[in-house]
């Protein structure tokens, strides 16, 4: 299953909307945060919104270097 967690135009009201990207795609092996969108506080608070937790990703995959896919990244790690 793939639910986007991230981006400028969002069908779920929970979630804030931004110029990005990022969504979580749940496997039968594992969880992966497909990007990171261009905010680590708008991500979290999103991803937090529609019921995933970050110690439940298991993988992280960057499509590309631009700060619109990886911004929020440093947020997600942590300090």
């Amino acid at each position: 299953m793939i639910t986007i967690v991230y981006d400028n135009n969002l069908p779920d009201k929970r979630l804030q909307t931004a110029w990005g990207f990022a969504c979580v795609i749940e496997g039968l092996a594992e969880t992966i945060l497909f990007d990171t969108g261009g905010n680590g506080k708008l991500l979290l608070s999103n991803m937090a919104a529609a019921g995933f937790n970050p110690e439940q990703i298991d993988s992280i995959v960057l499509s590309h270097i631009h700060a619109d896919h990886t911004g929020g990244l440093h947020a997600f790690l942590g300090p």
